[in-house]
């Protein structure tokens, strides 16, 4: 019987670690989410600061060539 005992502690304790092994890597992964998320946010802002910084060169090159028609 000791056996037996001693079986199901053994069971009892890798099933106890699987679901802390379980929980912990559910964390990991909403983690891992709210991560990506982040930088998907920061990469559209960045994006935004481009495209507004392209649009205010491209004006100043046409202005520059309006002047340097005129000359």
């Amino acid at each position: 019987m000791s056996q037996n005992s001693d079986n199901e502690k053994l069971i009892e304790q890798l099933l106890q670690e699987r679901d802390e092994m379980y929980c912990e890597l559910s964390r990991l992964r909403q983690a891992d989410e709210g991560y990506v998320e982040a930088l998907k946010a920061q990469n559209k802002a960045l994006e935004a600061k481009i495209n507004k910084q392209d649009e205010l060169l491209h004006k100043k090159e046409e202005q520059l060539n309006k002047l340097t028609d005129q000359l």
